[in-house]
């Protein structure tokens, strides 16, 4: 949940939380600071509670915000103001410590994000797996804050990818049930992520769960049929259950999707090898 001060104060204030979104807000807060040399505070004003609303963990759009209000009271221009200026000034000045734990804890969010995604790409699992868990207990211990960590492609959370991170590190780490518990959450979460059924996919067939991988890679298929490694995973199921006829055609499509799967090339021709 949110601080109850900046609840309290955003009430106040009629300001809306949007999805957290750093960027967008700041860019506001930029076109606003620019008018505000130029004392057009009447436009400042809508922009600096827009960029508020996409990120209110920012001390310098509370500053903003609240010398643009004081000006426009000022000018006469409306009592709302009054109220909502007093608020934005508390706001400022009194829950200063609070909020700037706030804001280092959100900047420590995206570091660790990034760290962790470096971990896990460089193979070192132990750091990788505790840092994608940090994230999870982070947003789970306050869901407003983190809101709006989403994942370009889907517009989801990015819980899901946490989790495929879990797993492909505990995978490594050989904690297998832990792996496939992460696996299918991830899917749970977020069902047409192809990238996901398709690790999952392999985790089965390195565990030899043969008819549990060809569901599993059959689903990958629904979401990209060109996918070659998928075509390639369901081929090798078929062919270490001496199911040689069945291997054939997915081998050839994983090859006709990507010439350059030798792995699937080598594989047809032993299965052609054996049926002859």
């Amino acid at each position: 949940m949110l601080d109850k001060d900046l609840e309290r104060i955003l009430e106040i204030c009629n300001l809306n939380i949007s999805v957290h979104d750093p960027g967008k807000a700041n860019n506001l807060y930029l076109k606003a600071k620019k008018l505000s040399k130029k004392e057009k505070w009447v436009k400042v004003e809508p922009l600096i509670r827009q960029a508020i609303e996409y990120n209110p963990f920012e001390f310098g759009y509370w500053i903003l915000f609240n010398l643009c209000l004081r000006a426009l009271i000022m000018k006469g221009i409306g009592d709302r103001y009054v109220t909502e200026s007093v608020s934005s000034y508390t706001f400022g000045r009194v829950d200063m410590n609070g909020m700037r734990k706030l804001v280092d804890n959100l900047k420590y969010f995206e570091e660790l994000e990034q760290e962790s995604a470096i971990n896990l790409r460089d193979g070192r699992w132990v750091e990788a797996e505790q840092g994608f868990r940090k994230l999870l207990e982070m947003k789970a211990s306050n869901p407003e804050a983190f809101k709006g960590y989403t994942d370009s492609v889907s517009g989801l959370e990015m819980d899901f990818m946490y989790w495929s991170g879990i797993a492909i590190a505990t995978d490594n780490l050989n904690k297998k049930e832990e792996a496939e518990e992460a696996f299918r959450k991830s899917i749970e979460l977020n069902p047409d992520e192809f990238t996901t059924w398709l690790f999952f996919g392999n985790f089965l067939v390195e565990n030899s769960r043969f008819d549990e991988a060809i569901t599993v890679f059959q689903k990958a298929l629904k979401i990209d049929k060109t996918a070659s490694e998928a075509w390639y995973g369901l081929g090798s199921c078929f062919f270490n259950q001496n199911k040689l006829e069945e291997a054939l055609e997915p081998l050839k499509n994983a090859i006709k999707y990507d010439k350059t799967n030798f792995p699937a090339v080598e594989l047809l021709n032993e299965c052609k090898e054996r049926l002859e």
